[in-house]
């Protein structure tokens, strides 16, 4: 463990060295781009494997900010945080398996979530490097498969996690026992897909979708069913609720991988909400960000659409030249990342352009926000910074 320890902090003070402001962007000719990205810099976490760029498995995990850190998967099977000023690593553990997604936080406790399904809450105050982690655990759960989507932790005492296996827990965030007995959905039929929805708590239910486009509702409190509903109004192999969902009133608005959007009614999910006469058909939507009245979603053929939340009316439409994994916003910006390493700013309002990168690398996991930069980690263990203005 310790020539292996050793190994990783080497490769992480070579990754220091190689901080340098970024060059200018490569221009993209499938529209017009009114301006350039402010670079913030890089971080090169492998700088060979960034140079051979070789096919390996998906890390969806990505980088999760913590302080003035950014918690990361290394290889092998650690896990670590490296400062972003200092870009020095912090602290660091075995996991022997690595994140499956990106950890839960609360103050200072942190909830990792593993991929050979283990769960650890650990005191983020207590890690250092080469840190002993199961031996300063506060609790370790073992789940029926590796979590899937992010976690949701409620009120600080309540924890729900839906595996990949598509069983939803609730764990006592103190103790990490099971809090009723796991609600069973059912395995997927079909491969697994990614970006799905987290479970959504409001009101005491728990709403969350399956691979079969069923969209389940239980009670907070004990678990109960309160209803499973198939929204079918499209067939396709894919149908799980992708991005994020959202409770507005007593309606439910969501985006399916199927390429669906649509609002229903909390109380009747056969019923959609009175001001949409119709679900919004397009092609496969792979990610989606909500703004107060509006929600955004992107689709795999390279289109980003704004929508009103209570009617459903477009606002707009934008081609973005790439197949969309994730979207991010706040009130002046709205941030566009393609999986084939694209990276866009619109303009919330109109869909307008403002700039384009392409980082040549495959990007899967989510972007992160710290101190007015935007950071996105490409596959080949580049980490960008943007200053978004």
């Amino acid at each position: 463990m310790v020539c292996r320890f050793a190994a990783l902090l080497g490769f992480i003070t070579y990754t220091t060295l190689a901080l340098s402001p970024l060059s200018a962007p490569h221009q993209m000719h499938d529209f017009h781009v009114v301006g350039r990205p402010l670079r913030a810099g890089m971080i090169k976490l492998a700088p060979g494997i960034d140079k051979e760029k070789p096919i390996g498995g998906a890390d969806f995990a990505g980088a999760t900010v913590f302080g003035d850190t950014a918690i990361l998967n290394f290889e092998d099977g650690w896990v670590g945080a490296i400062n972003l000023h200092t870009r020095k690593l912090v602290w660091s553990f075995q996991s022997k398996a690595g994140l499956s997604v990106p950890p839960i936080i609360s103050g200072k406790w942190l909830v990792f979530c593993l991929q050979d399904g283990r769960v650890l809450k650990v005191d983020g105050d207590s890690l250092k490097l080469d840190s002993q982690v199961l031996q300063k655990r506060v609790w370790e759960t073992q789940l029926d498969s590796f979590v899937a989507r992010q976690g949701v932790l409620v009120d600080e005492r309540t924890l729900i996690l839906v595996s990949a296996n598509q069983t939803l827990y609730a764990l006592d965030f103190e103790t990490g026992k099971n809090l009723w007995n796991p609600y069973d959905a059912g395995a997927p039929e079909n491969l697994a897909i990614r970006n799905i929805a987290p479970a959504l708590v409001s009101g005491g239910v728990i709403y969350f979708g399956v691979a079969s486009g069923d969209i389940v509702a239980l009670k907070l409190a004990n678990g109960e069913q309160i209803f499973r509903y198939n929204l079918h109004y499209r067939h396709s192999r894919f149908k799980d609720p992708i991005g994020d969902m959202r409770v507005y009133g007593s309606y439910l608005v969501l985006t399916l991988a199927s390429g669906v959007a649509m609002s229903i009614r909390t109380d009747n999910p056969s019923l959609l909400s009175p001001g949409w006469v119709e679900p919004i058909l397009v092609n496969s939507i792979t990610a989606n960000f909500f703004r107060q009245k509006r929600f955004y979603f992107g689709t795999a053929n390279g289109y980003v659409y704004s929508h009103d939340v209570e009617t459903g009316a477009k606002n707009w439409e934008a081609y973005v030249g790439g197949s969309v994994s994730h979207l991010k916003g706040g009130e002046n910006f709205l941030l566009v990342v393609c999986s084939d390493g694209k990276v866009l700013q619109l303009v919330p309002a109109t869909g307008e352009v403002l700039w384009a990168d392409d980082l040549k690398g495959s990007i899967v996991a989510p972007p992160m926000m710290h101190n007015k930069t935007t950071y996105v980690m490409t596959q080949s263990g580049v980490l960008y910074g943007f200053k978004i203005e």
